[in-house]
């Protein structure tokens, strides 16, 4: 989720830019996933040390890691479409609107299960639903006025 959030407002910060830049928008997309992800992992140590007053096994280090993969997985696509655009194949401002695509239907996808998998009525899940995808803005917003 912090991956997906994060990537989404640095490829909008681009996105929405005059000039946009596919080349910076790469290199920042890859340097702000790098950095979130390894923020993640260790403060699942720090939380694990805090909780457990032990280090994690060596089992749970690999859990941690795997998550920690996973986040930077989730910009794979957004990745490869802002590469087609510094080698040529893609507009910038194509390759821009792919990766704000992806990032968009990644964090609705989630919302969607997360919201199915919380057994609330309908009127239940829509008011959620309101409520998750408003924090997600205002998330999005908050991280676009940090780059």
């Amino acid at each position: 989720m912090y991956a997906a959030f994060t990537g989404l407002a640095v490829v909008m910060i681009y996105a929405v830019d005059d000039h946009p830049d596919a080349g910076h928008a790469l290199n920042s997309l890859i340097v702000s996933i790098i950095g979130i992800s390894a923020a993640g992992f260790v403060a699942e140590i720090i939380a694990h040390q805090v909780a457990h007053a032990a280090l994690p096994s060596g089992a749970e280090v690999r859990t941690m890691l795997q998550i920690a993969a996973g986040a930077l997985a989730s910009a794979s696509f957004p990745v490869l479409a802002l590469l087609a655009a510094v080698l040529g194949w893609l507009e910038p401002l194509a390759a821009l609107r792919i990766a704000v695509g992806v990032y968009v239907v990644t964090l609705a996808g989630i919302a969607l299960i997360a919201v199915a998998r919380a057994g609330l009525s309908w009127r239940q899940s829509l008011v959620s639903l309101a409520g998750i995808v408003g924090l997600g803005a205002v998330v999005v917003a908050v991280l676009a006025l940090a780059h």
